[in-house]
């Protein structure tokens, strides 16, 4: 059986983990969720994956582009996404957000 909390000793493990998170990605760590486009994860650090950063570099080179032009650009040319798929207009916004630290 599990046990259970009270309210407020939960809002405070809530706070907790959040300041913990929000410190650990201050400190340039790996809190979690989803590697962006360009990155790997090593140890507890997000660094930049060498084998995705000729693709990185040549989205930022066509920002101001619109999303589906850019995707229908990297898809012509054989770029592969990291799923396999055709590239999806939201994954390129993703690449330049990343990219801004956003």
């Amino acid at each position: 059986m599990g046990t259970l909390l009270c309210p407020e000793c939960s809002a405070r493990l809530r706070e907790r983990v959040a300041a913990g998170r929000a410190r650990k990605k201050a400190q340039g760590g790996y809190v979690g969720g989803k590697v962006p486009y360009g990155w790997r994860v090593d140890g507890d650090r997000l660094v930049p994956d060498p084998s995705e950063s000729s693709t990185v570099a040549r989205i930022r080179g066509m920002a101001g582009t619109p999303l589906r032009q850019i995707a229908a650009v990297l898809d012509e040319a054989g770029v592969p996404s990291r799923s396999g798929k055709p590239w999806h207009p939201e994954t390129i916004r993703r690449v330049l957000d990343a990219e801004r630290g956003l």
